[in-house]
C-alpha cells in the first residue's frame, strides 16, 4: 500500500468502512481483514473460491449526483450479472457520517485480475477481493 497514489487518511477511511451485504436470508457486514463466516458459506453454497465487493459510486472518491451513480450501478450490475453466477447488492458505510453509503455489490466467482479490471472501468480507487478463505482484503488499484 505504500506505494499507492490514494492518500493515506482516504486508505484508513477504506479500512474502516462497514461493507454491508443484502443477502435474502440474512443480512451481514464485511470488514478488512476479518474472517467473514457469512462470507464462507456464501462461497461454498455457490461452488467459488473468490468474491469481490464493489461500487460504481463516486469515481475516485469524488461525490457523484445520485442520477449518475444510479446510472454506473446499474451498467455494474448488468457486467456481473454476464461472469458472476451470484450477485447480492448491498452498500458501503464510512465512519463519516457525511459520506452517502455506496450503493455495492456482492459477486462471487470473480477472480482478483478481473476484480480489479472492474474496478479501474467504473473509476474506483480499491475494491474489496477475497480467496477461499472468506476473509475481505483491500486490494488498491492506483
Amino acid at each position: 500500500m505504500c506505494n499507492s497514489a490514494i492518500p493515506p487518511d482516504l486508505i484508513d477511511a477504506y479500512l474502516g468502512t462497514e461493507y454491508r451485504v443484502f443477502h435474502p436470508a440474512c443480512r451481514f457486514s464485511l470488514r478488512i481483514g476479518q474472517h467473514s463466516p457469512e462470507l464462507a458459506g456464501l462461497l461454498i453454497e455457490g461452488n467459488s473460491t473468490s468474491a469481490v465487493f464493489i461500487t460504481a459510486d463516486n469515481p475516485f472518491s469524488e461525490l457523484t449526483n445520485q442520477t449518475d451513480n444510479r446510472q454506473r450501478s446499474l451498467e455494474l450490475l448488468a457486467h456481473l450479472q454476464a461472469v458472476s453466477p451470484l450477485v447480492f447488492e448491498g452498500e458501503g458505510q464510512g465512519d463519516d457520517p457525511a459520506w452517502p453509503p455506496e450503493r455495492s455489490f456482492l459477486a462471487l466467482s470473480i477472480d482478483r485480475e478481473r476484480s480489479c479490471q472492474l474496478g479501474q472501468r467504473f473509476g474506483q480507487n480499491a475494491i474489496i477481493w477475497s480467496g477461499p478463505d472468506a476473509i475481505p482484503q483491500l486490494v488498491l488499484l492506483r
